[in-house]
C-alpha cells in the first residue's frame, strides 16, 4: 500500500489531501480536508522536522492582526496577547502549518518567524 500526503496553504486557505494505493489489488481510496490527520502531521515531521510560527512584531495594522489571528487560533484575547507579547509558538508541527500563520498574517502585515525546532 502506498500512501501520499499533500498540504498546501495561501493567505485564504489550508487544504490537505490524501492518496491510497495497492499496487497489488489496485485498491485506491481519496480523501482531502482543511486540516492534517495526525498520520499525516507525523509524516511531515519526519520527513521535514518540526517547525514553530512566532510573532516578531505585529507590524502598523495591530488591530487587524489580533482579529485575524483570533480567527486562526481559539484563544481567549488576553492568552493571544501574551502569546505575542512573550514571542510563544503560535503554531507548532508540520512546516506548512507554520507557513499557514505566516501567510495569514502577512496579509495584515506582522513579521512571522517560521523556523525549525529540531
Amino acid at each position: 500500500m502506498r500512501c501520499t500526503y499533500v498540504a498546501t496553504s495561501s493567505a485564504t486557505k489550508f487544504r490537505f489531501s490524501r492518496s491510497l494505493y495497492c499496487t497489488k489489488c489496485s485498491f485506491a481510496e481519496e480523501g482531502d480536508g482543511d486540516a492534517l490527520t495526525d498520520e499525516a502531521r507525523a509524516a511531515f515531521i519526519a520527513s521535514e522536522g518540526r517547525w514553530v510560527a512566532r510573532i516578531r512584531d505585529l507590524g502598523p495594522r495591530r488591530t487587524e492582526a489580533l482579529h485575524a489571528l483570533r480567527g486562526l487560533r481559539s484563544d481567549p484575547p488576553m492568552e493571544l496577547l501574551r502569546i505575542v507579547r512573550d514571542g510563544l509558538p503560535l503554531a507548532e508541527g508540520a512546516r506548512v502549518e507554520a507557513e499557514y500563520f505566516e501567510e495569514v498574517l502577512r496579509e495584515f502585515g506582522v513579521d512571522v518567524d517560521v523556523s525549525r525546532v529540531d
